[in-house]
């Protein structure tokens, strides 16, 4: 008889986050980027998974032990799940950001999965959120994303942080410059990873000086680049070792309460590292809360640009910050709340957040939200029922945007279109992302009056049409050889409509802060006009620039 399986048991060091942890780290995660984005960085979303040709390039080499492959039933080609995150950033900055201005700063966060755990975690699946500076060689790089990780982290709360600095190559250095070879050199290297100084000793001679000296200078970095200034280095290492003390010298000026230790011999974690590296560590926390340091983000030859970059990791994080307490809710009859209210004489004022076409029946599928967004879904996610909902009104621009993909007949891809989206500060409020900027089409916000049952519109932006000598007026779709009066169903058809344009004269003048009809320009007032014909509705309401003061009212929308 088969046992039925514990669907609760997952692999060893997976796990399931639940309310209200999920949530509480989801907003730590968006204040980490926030942080990184007030200092200039731009964040990045790489794939979770890559061809293992592109994953294993250059730094990400080092990853290759750590890494899930998997058959690409598509491609037949092998694929890696990413182990960490930086070597896609490189991969990014060194193609498809490769002509971009440097210095590059990105930013990313995403999931990541490993083979098996570490020594000091016991997680295999985890959130990384990190930054990298790409394109700068300089010391004060190395110290600005130092100073941003400690930044970063104390916007999120996190206190008494130590920062360990390290040189993963000033030990390979030495010993090439002592004449060691491969086999003594990884003899030594494993000694000093062990910490062992008998071991180290037991190499001989001017290295077990040496490398017994820069063993014990390990502590709070004053006193160890003190010990490391010193000895007498190879010019190699010399010249390594200043390095490292102007990035600790530039990272002691700008911190405070945050402790600041240097141990130049350690290595292990930094397996592609080549300059100047660090660990963040919480007092108390096991595990450490993130490590960077410098990299090249090229080739297999190890000629590409300098970088340098960190990676916070979630699962330390959240040790490290207070406890979430549980969301305070409160449970009520909204409906019957909004029903008292309206028999009372009360105004309701129900607010979408979404256009009419991402509605998901009746707006541009696939290319949609995920719930309704017409005027009827008011009353549905109210209670209100539908004969409780009275005037309905349409937000609508002088002209046409979108953001994402879809379908956008009217779009202007040329220096108009992207002169629309700078005078109208075209960005999406929630992603950011530049909205695609078009001519008013009238046919789409029709379509959207009668489905959502709009009485009248509130006509926005019109002072960023100011000083075009023509404006175009999208009347309906060529398809096929015909002439639609409404946006077809089906995608290969939104895809292949052609806008029918009608020409109207602009104006010169400036309607900015018009409020009156009487401030208007004659050919603004025609286009309004037209444009109240061609999507039979009223403006209600007309805007003429951000101030909400800068308004004409043709029909108040609370009025009886």
């Amino acid at each position: 008889m088969n046992k039925t399986p514990n669907r609760a048991l997952l692999p060893p060091g997976l796990g399931d986050a639940l309310p209200p942890d999920a949530e509480f780290e989801a907003g730590v995660v968006t204040r980490l980027l926030e942080s990184f984005a007030s200092h200039g960085y731009e964040r990045v979303k790489p794939p979770l998974v890559e061809f293992e040709e592109s994953l294993f390039a250059g730094a990400g080499a080092a990853m290759a032990g750590a890494t899930f492959r998997l058959m690409d039933p598509a491609s037949q080609r092998m694929m890696g799940v990413r182990a960490d995150i930086t070597p896609q950033i490189a991969r990014i900055a060194a193609t498809r950001l490769a002509t971009a201005p440097r210095p590059l700063r990105l930013s990313y966060a995403g999931e990541v999965l490993c083979v098996a755990a570490g020594q000091l975690r016991v997680e295999r699946e985890f959130v990384q959120v990190g930054a990298e500076l790409i394109g700068s060689q300089a010391a004060r790089g190395d110290a600005e994303v130092i100073l941003l990780a400690a930044r970063a982290l104390a916007a999120v709360g996190a206190g008494r942080l130590s920062i360990d600095l390290t040189l993963p190559t000033l030990v390979s250095a030495v010993c090439e410059g002592l004449g060691l070879d491969d086999d003594a050199t990884a003899e030594a290297r494993a000694a000093l990873d062990r910490k062992d100084a008998a071991a180290v000793a037991a190499v001989g001679g001017r290295a077990a000086e040496l490398l017994g000296a820069m063993l014990r200078a390990a502590g709070p970095h004053e006193a160890a680049l003190a010990a490391l200034a010193a000895l007498e280095l190879p010019p190699a290492a010399a010249a390594m070792r200043d390095g490292l003390a102007e990035v600790a010298s530039l990272v002691a000026a700008d911190t405070s309460g945050i402790g600041l230790t240097v141990d130049p011999v350690e290595h292990r974690g930094f397996e592609y590292q080549t300059g100047v590296s660090f660990t963040v560590f919480g007092l108390g926390v096991r595990g450490e809360l993130g490590r960077g340091g410098r990299y090249h983000d090229g080739g297999d030859d190890g000629d590409g640009e300098p970088a340098t970059g960190f990676t916070l990791y979630m699962d330390s994080l959240l040790r490290a910050l207070p406890a979430t307490a549980p969301a305070s809710r409160l449970f009520a009859p909204v409906w019957e709340l909004l029903d008292e209210a309206r028999r009372g004489g009360r105004r309701i004022l129900f607010e979408g957040a979404q256009g009419v076409m991402l509605d998901i029946d009746h707006g541009t599928y696939p290319y949609v939200t995920s719930s309704n967004t017409v005027g009827g879904a008011a009353a549905v996610g109210s209670g209100l029922g539908p004969g409780a909902v009275g005037y309905v009104l349409g937000i609508c621009k002088a002209y046409t945007t979108r953001v994402g993909s879809g379908p956008f007949p009217t779009e202007l891809e040329d220096e108009i279109g992207q002169g629309l989206g700078e005078r109208g500060r075209e960005f999406g409020t929630v992603t950011g992302r530049r909205r695609r900027c078009g001519w008013f089409d009238a046919v789409m916000v029709r379509q959207a009056i009668k489905v959502s049952g709009i009485a009248g519109i509130a006509l926005t932006k019109l002072d960023v049409l100011d000083g075009m000598a023509a404006l175009n007026i999208c009347t309906g779709y060529r398809l096929d050889g015909g002439t639609l009066g409404r946006l077809p169903a089906s995608m290969a058809a939104q895809a292949a409509v052609e806008p029918v344009y009608e020409t109207l004269e602009g104006w010169r003048e400036s309607t900015r802060g018009a409020r009156s009809w009487a401030d208007l320009p004659a050919t603004a007032i025609k286009y309004i006009r037209r444009i109240e014909e061609l999507i039979e509705a009223p403006v209600a309401l007309l805007s003429t620039s951000p101030e909400r003061e800068d308004t004409i009212l043709v029909r108040d929308p609370f009025a009886d």
